[in-house]
């Protein structure tokens, strides 16, 4: 979720409890009131197991970068798992 987008989380403010996350300034008072962590790195963005964050609009390539990690390393975990057969041509 970047920028702003956790705010669409926090009706339901056990899906951020205890996460790591990282959001706009705007926005963070709300993230934090349901128990996020507020982590800040050099990127500007924050993965948390299935939760990637970045601050703004202008961390979207490394957004996008952690986003492909993480479904990179998803799809390695499965693999190694053998719970997805290998695909040579992929």
């Amino acid at each position: 979720m970047l920028c702003h987008g956790l705010w669409i989380l926090t009706p339901n403010p056990k899906l951020l409890r205890g996460r790591k996350v990282i959001c706009h300034s705007v926005v963070m008072p709300d993230i934090l009131n349901c128990g996020a962590v507020i982590t800040l790195t050099p990127n500007r963005v924050v993965t948390d197991d299935d939760l990637v964050s970045g601050f703004s609009k202008h961390q979207v390539v490394p957004f996008m970068a952690a986003i492909a990690k993480r479904i990179s390393d998803i799809r390695q975990a499965a693999q190694s798992a053998s719970l997805v057969p290998m695909n040579p041509y992929a």
